[in-house]
Formats: C-alpha cells, structure tokens, sequence
C-alpha cells in the first residue's frame, strides 16, 4: 500500500500528486458510483498509472492506493479476514 485518503475528490487527487499518479484503475466495493465513474473524476496529476481500492467501511468511505507487483495482477477485495501475509486466492505462500 502507497497511501490512503477518505474517498473525497481534493484528498484522492491530493494524495496521488505526492506519488506522481495521473490515470488509474479503480477497484470498487459497496459504492454507488461505478469503477469507471470514479477512475474518471479521481484521475491526478501525475503521468505514472496506479490502482486505488475504494470501499465503504465503518470509518466511511475510503481509497487504498496499491501496488501491483505483477504476479497478482487481478487484485481483489475480499469481504472476510485472512492473518497478515496469507494469500486471499488459495495461491502457496511465497517462500520466505
């Protein structure tokens, strides 16, 4: 994870300035607005592309600017719980 921001235009744009992101992909989960609606109004300024995960949760509504490593390149949101590190997709583990 790059950064977080309350899911609010000025703070999403603020945020991807300070990591040099323009474009993005956007991941949504439990949103009225679409993917595609949000990846338009939230893209900044930058020239790098990135991938922002946006969600509703007990704390409002909030995005996750996210690395993508390129081994797991359909990131997912998931609904339950894993222990920090585990995969979410039934993949090995890597090794240590």
């Amino acid at each position: 994870m790059r950064g977080t921001a309350k899911l609010d235009r000025k703070a999403v744009r603020r945020m991807l300035a300070e990591h040099g992101v323009g474009p993005v992909r956007v991941l949504a989960r439990g949103l009225a607005e679409s993917a595609e609606a949000l990846a338009k109004s939230l893209r900044g300024p930058g020239s790098e592309r990135g991938t922002l995960v946006a969600a509703r949760c007990a704390s409002g509504r909030r995005v996750w600017l996210v690395e993508e490593d390129g081994s797991h390149r359909n990131l997912t949101v998931s609904r339950g719980r894993s222990p920090r590190g585990a995969p979410q997709d039934g993949a090995p583990s890597p090794p240590p």
